[in-house]
């Protein structure tokens, strides 16, 4: 008898052990895993990397695509600048030379002057100059078969080609910034619930003077 009396208290206590146990390592299961899918917010480095590259260079293309409908190039070479933006399938251009930005309508073969605009000049930097001067998350994600590390900037949805999405609630809006050996490779706009995912390329040098030409059979519209 005095034997079973002894068991029991051992066996309770062998439970409550093991018990422990358990949750201890649930509770470091739990641990691990928020640690590995966020960290503290840090500095962005890479942006500002990738910040100074651009404004510090006199030749760039910058092309932004979510699909064949939908994408954008940027082409600035000194102080001049085309944007190419598709949209559902349809083409806009505009070429910025001097202090003037030009509207070209290839359909009526027609262009358009917007006096002293020069916006287009300095879109790029000025989007990664406000993620520069932001603190940022970093993580790793796998991105069409490929894994990246890449920073998240909260508040934030500038990069969005789909502006059927954006959020009028900022704090439901994310940007993620993926790099592959420190280039800027995909921007993910997390806003709500909805997603888009960019494919970026980026090339420095050799702008063909091209792109700033309008044709001199095109008509000025502004007359």
């Amino acid at each position: 008898m005095k034997d079973n009396k002894l068991k029991k208290p051992m066996i309770i206590i062998g439970i409550i052990i093991l018990v422990v146990v358990i949750i201890g390592v649930i509770i470091f299961a739990i641990s691990s895993k928020n640690k590995t899918n966020k960290t503290e917010q840090t500095e962005s480095v890479e942006i500002q990397k990738n910040y100074e590259k651009i404004a510090n260079s006199k030749e760039i293309t910058f092309t932004t695509t979510l699909d064949e409908n939908n994408k954008e190039t940027i082409v600035i070479k000194d102080d001049q600048a085309y944007k190419e933006t598709t949209r559902n399938g349809v083409t806009y251009k505009y070429i910025v030379k001097g202090n003037d930005t030009y509207f070209v309508d290839d359909s009526n073969k027609t262009y358009y002057t917007y006096k002293n605009n020069t916006e287009i000049s300095t879109e790029i930097q000025q989007k990664l100059s406000k993620l520069k001067e932001m603190s940022s998350n970093t993580g790793k994600e796998k991105v069409n078969g490929k894994n990246y590390q890449y920073e998240e900037f909260e508040k934030y949805q500038d990069f969005l080609i789909n502006n059927k999405i954006a959020v009028t609630d900022l704090t439901k809006a994310k940007t993620r910034i993926y790099y592959d050996n420190d280039k800027i490779v995909y921007i993910k706009t997390i806003a709500g619930d909805e997603e888009e995912l960019l494919k970026v390329d980026i090339s420095y040098g050799t702008v063909k003077n091209d792109y700033f030409n309008i044709p001199s059979e095109y008509k000025d519209g502004n007359m």
